[in-house]
């Protein structure tokens, strides 16, 4: 359980570290990722490789956040 607790809080830093905020929007996004569906990698003409906020991307990563936290509080007891 340590070590499964130990990979969810490094994973939810690494959601942590390329969510930015969108001022205009008033939300968070995460850009410039390739989802589980790996024929799609860009947008017709990019430059660059990756899509901006992919579902089922951004739901991974809401799903390891909103996990993480209560695995955390239970183990600092």
């Amino acid at each position: 359980m340590d070590y499964g607790a130990e990979m969810m809080v490094e994973i939810t830093r690494f959601w942590a570290s390329i969510v930015t905020y969108n001022p205009d929007l008033d939300h968070y996004e995460i850009c410039g990722v390739v989802g589980s569906d790996e024929y799609h990698t860009a947008y017709l003409d990019a430059k660059t490789p990756g899509i901006n906020n992919n579902t089922y991307t951004n739901l991974m990563a809401v799903w390891t956040l909103c996990r993480t936290l209560p695995w955390v509080t239970r183990l600092r007891r």
